[in-house]
């Protein structure tokens, strides 16, 4: 899914199909792929935790159960 974009923008009840870059006006819906979501959530996570006393195992035990949360 690397080529696939993060966000793309429909325009609902319409036939122009979808858009990427920005979104071209009010009337468009934005649409963000799950992973892409769950992906720059768990690399928050990472980077916030490591700012405590917390073990990287922990952290990263932590990270994988978010992930399976979030997948459900």
């Amino acid at each position: 899914m690397k080529n696939l974009p993060d966000t793309i923008y429909i325009q609902p009840n319409a036939h122009d199909g979808w858009f990427e870059g920005n979104k071209p006006n009010d009337n468009f819906v934005e649409y963000i792929r799950k992973d892409a979501v769950i992906e720059k959530a768990c690399e928050f996570l990472e980077d916030h935790l490591a700012g405590y006393d917390i073990c990287e195992d922990d952290i990263e035990r932590s990270v994988e159960s978010f992930k399976l949360a979030m997948k459900l």
